[in-house]
């Protein structure tokens, strides 16, 4: 990257609101030659249709303090008693790197003054956030859904000055179009 500047593009949204899948439309649309997608570490159980290594990094909770010890993460969190992080080797410095963070994770990585941020807040009703989450599991944990869903809220709302760094797009196609269209002028920029 230019500068030697590492690009992040910075997926951000409540539980629900569609990170995950738009995450996996850009990068199958763009191709791993194009842009790296960035794997957190996490110690919470996997959900159902989860892989180890593609969706996360499930780890122990020792492990993780390790790693925390040794200096490998460039920022993590706790929530719900549950570790989320990403280590210093997780970016790519010859494309784009492109993943979901939570608020506290993007304040993180503004400190590196190696790292260009674009942040994409992702929004959806509350509604619809609801039925995803509801719908996404065989046998959902209602309590730990509504659980997640209010401790959502609360962080959020402290970060509502985001829309006013990017356009929040109005639907799932348009917030596809407009990071791939990013990934590919940053792309166009390196080569």
């Amino acid at each position: 990257m230019k500068n030697n500047m590492i690009d992040i593009i910075c997926i951000v949204g409540t539980a629900g609101s569609g990170k995950d899948t738009i995450l996996q439309n850009v990068c199958s649309h763009c191709g791993e030659d194009v842009v790296h997608p960035i794997i957190s570490y996490t110690t919470r159980p996997r959900r159902d249709g989860e892989q180890d290594g593609k969706d996360y990094y499930f780890i122990t909770e020792t492990d993780f303090k390790k790693m925390i010890y040794n200096n490998e993460m460039i920022e993590y969190t706790v929530f719900n008693n549950w570790y989320y992080g990403i280590t210093v080797n997780s970016f790519s410095k010859d494309k784009p790197n492109i993943g979901i963070f939570n608020p506290e994770g993007i304040e993180a990585l503004r400190s590196f003054t190696n790292l260009r941020l674009m942040i994409y807040p992702i929004t959806a009703s509350p509604k619809t956030r609801l039925l995803r989450q509801i719908n996404r599991e065989i046998n959902p944990n209602i309590a730990e859904i509504c659980r997640r869903f209010l401790a959502d809220q609360k962080v959020f709302d402290l970060y509502e000055h985001w829309a006013q760094i990017n356009e929040t797009a109005t639907d799932f196609s348009d917030n596809v179009f407009k990071i791939c269209s990013y990934i590919e002028g940053l792309w166009a920029e390196s080569n």
